[in-house]
């Protein structure tokens, strides 16, 4: 059972019975409505203490202060973590790009054809198995790592709008009542 000291209330003398744990923290007093501020713990261990601790006189407001900084710590902490996550995600899919100059290729391939004479192509083509088509396509390794860039990039966004609802949290813990 904790030890409850008795704090005074300056606008109407209502006792207040506090614990440590309330040291630092702001109280309104039920009766007169004063805006209260306990002493720190040094000076709330010099009050006097209390013979009586019925629950119905304690300070009500220790456990709303308590919400505010968990709902403080949980935006803080997705706020930093999220951010964080999807700056660097965004970055490594950035890195994984790789700019794909589509007429710069056709224009390789056509002087790369220019270079065979009729004849020569004559033959290439003679020698391709056109039963099953042109064969198989292979995907360049570039094209995979655009997708996969694409990707990680769109799961950037989803992180950093993670990080954004953690602010709008941390915001909101200011705005609560005491």
């Amino acid at each position: 059972m904790p030890i409850h000291y008795l704090l005074p209330c300056i606008g109407c003398d209502y006792q207040f019975q506090l614990t440590t744990s309330q040291a630092g923290q702001p109280l309104d007093c039920p009766q007169c409505g004063t805006a209260i501020d306990v002493p720190k713990l040094g000076t709330l261990k010099r009050l006097p203490i209390s013979d009586d601790s019925s629950p119905d006189t304690t300070a009500s407001n220790s456990g709303d202060i308590g919400w505010k900084r968990y709902v403080f710590a949980i935006g803080l902490i997705t706020a930093v973590v999220a951010g964080l996550a999807g700056v660097a995600l965004y970055w490594y899919s950035q890195s994984l790009f790789t700019p794909v100059d589509i007429d710069g290729h056709i224009a390789m391939v056509e002087h790369d054809i220019d270079q065979f004479s009729a004849g020569e192509l004559w033959h290439v083509w003679h020698q391709q198995d056109l039963e099953d088509g042109l064969g198989e396509w292979v995907e360049p390794k570039y094209m995979g790592y655009n997708i996969q860039s694409n990707h990680l990039k769109n799961f950037s966004y989803g992180l950093l709008g993670l990080a954004a609802l953690g602010v709008l949290t941390l915001l909101s813990s200011f705005a609560m009542k005491r």
